[in-house]
């Protein structure tokens, strides 16, 4: 009834893991060039909006490394390109871009996230902690913040941990779901420290999907002091 792995299996295993976690810098301007090349060669139309009037090389090798950051596979580099350049007619922001992607790539993070058991296990939010974080979101940047006291963002975090500990101790991985306004703001408040927790959109949630919800999270009283 034991399992013996080798040594060289928690080698490449952990090597792998490294690569994964180093992923975005490992990317290079160069590479993504590369890609790209092979795209306008089958695709010379779409090759077209990358570059000059259209949606720099920069930005797509930007786009790329956060998708990698979040362990999001960019293997589908046609559909990356398609949503970017598509969603740059409306605007520059480089998060937008960036969540168009995500939306593009929704079967794929979809696909990532779900159990052995063929089911996402999913944590929402109280649906007036969520409303109340939708009018709370301000833009700095390139990037959207929440503008909430820190007394509200602590009792967020606690809230979070306690519902990720109890989807936990059932025995599901889960992952939040929440709007998409909300989720690149959020994600940078609760991923922290969090290893591989993911937070999705439902607009990335496929009609495929076999969506379990196995938790909500609420916003934890802070203790006050006297």
């Amino acid at each position: 009834g034991v399992t013996v792995v080798d040594r060289a299996s928690v080698l490449v295993t952990h090597l792998s893991e490294l690569v994964r976690r180093h992923a975005p810098d490992l990317l290079s301007r160069q590479d993504v060039a590369a890609l790209v090349d092979a795209v306008r060669r089958e695709n010379p139309a779409l090759g077209a909006e990358i570059g000059d009037g259209g949606v720099s090389l920069t930005e797509v090798h930007r786009v790329m490394r956060d998708l990698l950051a979040e362990r999001v596979a960019v293997r589908d580099l046609r559909r990356i390109l398609e949503a970017v350049t598509a969603r740059a007619r409306d605007t520059k922001s480089h998060e937008a871009l960036v969540e168009a992607a995500r939306v593009a790539l929704g079967p794929a993070i979809t696909a990532s996230a779900t159990g052995p058991d063929g089911r996402l296990a999913t944590l929402t939010l109280e649906p007036l902690l969520e409303q109340s974080l939708l009018e709370s979101v301000r833009a700095a940047d390139a990037d959207t913040f929440l503008a909430v006291e820190p007394a509200v963002l602590e009792g967020i975090l606690d809230g979070t941990g306690s519902a990720l500990s109890a989807a936990e101790s059932a025995g599901h991985r889960a992952v939040i779901v929440c709007a998409a306004a909300l989720r690149p703001a959020l994600r940078r408040l609760v991923a922290p420290g969090r290893g591989d927790l993911k937070v999705l959109s439902y607009a990335e949630l496929t009609g495929s999907a076999n969506v379990i919800n196995v938790g909500v999270i609420r916003r934890a009283p802070v203790p006050t002091t006297e």
